[in-house]
């Protein structure tokens, strides 16, 4: 319906893709959203001339609805920050790597990877938004909540470039949406200091005893659901990969190109020679590695990467070229490490000497009492 919608009332003449790639932001995405806005106005108003009085028990259900989809959604993202999971900290490729190659996103996702109690107490607040929604007496208490920590995330990912602004948009309005019908006696009483009367009971969407019951069973099984399969889902992600970067991994570390033959013929170490590496970086976590080249002019480029056994190889993978490749890897000597093989098409040999790092950033920690400022 999105792709008839944009073919043929909108005339776009450029093809939109609809496969997911990670991006919440992409043109399909804005076009969905046009067309179930465009349903809505057409169905509410159709409804509207239908039922002039409204429909108290409908509109209460709406409003359980949206509660719960905003619960799911916060304790969601709360849970996969909690188990450090969303932000990585950064590895041996981006401590290497130019800070003006780095994309707006990239500098968001290390700024709060860097810091796990930081990103495990932005985690609690929206697990603590979200749960708080689950219930009908905390829901505006909930939803402030979910106002103070979704306006944050809703402005990073606009200021980062990050392609979540549809769906942090709509759950920040879904939970302005919950909190709006208790906001004009939230500002009478605790800002104006006006007395107010006693307020209307909890509107309750079932009148008789056994719709109740029903709906109380129906909430415990739902509740229970989510919370099992989001911890399965999170304890699933924990089991992949650590949620640190392990030093101490084999191979694992920053390398100097020392030297590299491509096709059979020595590349230099000019900085006027683009094809040649000036580093290669192995970052571990558990069995998965991540393998980086750095270029002389600061360019990066990412491989996924399984060391393999007899004989000892890497098999690497990438976006462009997803089909495996392997290097063979020969240890010479200590902090040498020698590799050849056929990368993207090109025969390539390498010699590699580990570099014996230091990073303040690494190293700094934290401190009580700072005489000054350390800021380099």
């Amino acid at each position: 319906m999105v792709l008839a919608f944009a073919k043929h009332l909108l005339r776009l003449a450029a093809p939109i893709a609809d496969a997911p790639n990670g991006s919440g932001d992409r043109t399909f995405d804005y076009l969905a959203v046009a067309c179930m806005a465009a349903f809505a106005t057409v169905g509410g108003a159709v409804w509207a001339s239908m039922h002039k009085a409204g429909d108290a028990r409908l509109a209460a259900l709406l409003r359980v609805a949206i509660r719960y989809a905003l619960a799911i959604h916060m304790l969601g993202y709360g849970i996969i920050k909690v188990f450090l999971l969303q932000f990585p900290p950064p590895g041996a490729d981006r401590l290497v790597e130019p800070f003006g190659q780095f994309s707006p996103m990239a500098v968001l996702w290390l700024f709060i990877g860097f810091s796990a109690p930081y990103q495990v107490f932005g985690g609690l607040g929206e697990m603590l938004g979200g749960a708080l929604l689950l219930s009908r007496r905390t829901t505006f208490v909930g939803s402030l909540v979910v106002i103070a920590v979704m306006s944050n995330v809703v402005m990073l990912n606009f200021c980062y470039d990050v392609p979540v602004k549809i769906l942090s948009t709509h759950l920040l309005v879904a939970a302005v949406s919950l909190a709006a019908p208790d906001l004009g006696r939230f500002v009478r009483v605790f800002l104006l200091h006006r007395a107010e009367p006693a307020p209307a009971p909890l509107q309750v969407a079932w009148a008789k005893p056994w719709q109740r019951r029903g709906a109380l069973v129906a909430k415990v099984v739902v509740i229970g659901f989510v919370a099992v399969g989001l911890g399965l889902q999170a304890t699933k992600m924990r089991a992949m990969f650590t949620a640190t970067w392990q030093t101490d991994a084999p191979l694992a570390g920053s390398y100097v190109v020392e030297r590299m033959v491509v096709a059979g013929e020595e590349v230099p170490p000019s900085l006027l020679e683009p094809r040649r590496w000036q580093r290669v970086t192995l970052s571990a976590r558990k069995a998965s590695y991540l393998f980086g080249i750095v270029h002389v002019d600061g360019t990066m480029l990412r491989y996924g990467a399984k060391l393999l056994a007899d004989p000892p190889r890497m098999a690497l993978r990438s976006e462009v070229h997803p089909e495996p490749q392997e290097l063979t890897y020969t240890e010479p000597e200590a902090g040498v490490l020698e590799l050849a093989g056929t990368l993207d098409g090109k025969p390539i040999a390498l010699r590699l000497r580990k570099e014996a790092t230091s990073y303040p950033l690494l190293e700094r920690g934290f401190h009580w009492v700072n005489e000054a400022p350390h800021q380099r």
